[in-house]
């Protein structure tokens, strides 16, 4: 019984022996023959860093051609009268070709149909990543974006001194002057005040008359009318045209 054991245990050993000699060399012939090669014909469209991948497969990663793309599974391991990849490097369908320009030199479909029959030996564990390609808009993370997010109304902050605002606006600018222990600018004089408003909706300063006009009406409906008719003039819409004009990179050249 000892004996036997003894054999067994020699064979098993044996066994295990010539298959890690065989993987190793599987991977071996892999890493200096298989990846180079689809590195060289096949990352420009079927990698995740391509621009744009085609087909849905992916062959910089395991995991990618096990998936397979939109036709299945690219690879049968041992068999490659029954994998895909090989069937179209093969040209044998004129509607499978890969790569679709020109057929592979003879060689190098030699060393992929060995490669598949030695049983697909690969490396590479990379993950498939849910990532945007190259290219594509990443409409997930769009929607994180302000413009994208519901309207909610904040809270009004509570201010040490609420007398400077005159409005709820006022109490935010306030906060954040607060915060960076910040006291408020002094109120403009009604000159500053008129040439501020005049170059923000216009772009241009007042002029003589309409300085004259203002600071000798002290009414507080003054500064109303003033941003009124501002905002009726086509300066206004000339100004802020221009902004967008620069978005949309025009020139007058274009």
């Amino acid at each position: 019984m000892l004996r036997h054991f003894l054999v067994f245990t020699v064979l098993l050993g044996a066994a295990f022996a010539v298959s890690v000699v065989s993987a190793t060399e599987d991977i071996a012939f892999f890493e200096s023959k298989v990846r180079p090669l689809l590195v060289k014909r096949c990352y420009e469209c079927h990698s995740q860093e391509a621009e744009k991948q085609k087909g849905g497969l992916l062959l910089d990663r395991k995991a990618g051609w096990e998936k397979g793309g939109d036709g299945g599974p690219s690879i049968v391991p041992g068999n490659p009268d029954e994998s895909l990849l090989i069937h179209s490097v093969r040209y044998g369908d004129e509607n499978l070709q890969m790569p679709p320009k020109s057929k592979l030199p003879p060689e190098e479909v030699a060393i992929l149909e060995q490669w598949v029959a030695m049983g697909a030996a690969d490396p590479r564990e990379e993950a498939i990543t849910a990532g945007v390609r190259k290219g594509e808009i990443d409409y997930e993370a769009a929607r994180s974006e302000w413009a994208f997010r519901p309207v909610v109304k904040p809270a009004i902050p509570g201010n040490a001194d609420p007398s400077w605002a005159i409005g709820e606006v006022d109490r935010f600018i306030l906060a954040e002057l607060e915060k960076r222990f910040l006291a408020p600018a002094p109120e403009a004089d009604p000159a500053a005040l008129l040439r501020r408003v005049h170059y923000d909706l216009n772009g241009l300063p007042p002029t003589e008359e309409e300085v004259l006009a203002f600071t000798s009406d002290p009414s507080p409906e003054a500064f109303v009318r003033v941003v009124d008719d501002l905002l009726g003039r086509p300066a206004f819409g000339e100004k802020w045209g221009r902004h967008w004009l620069d978005v949309a990179r025009y020139a007058d050249s274009n």
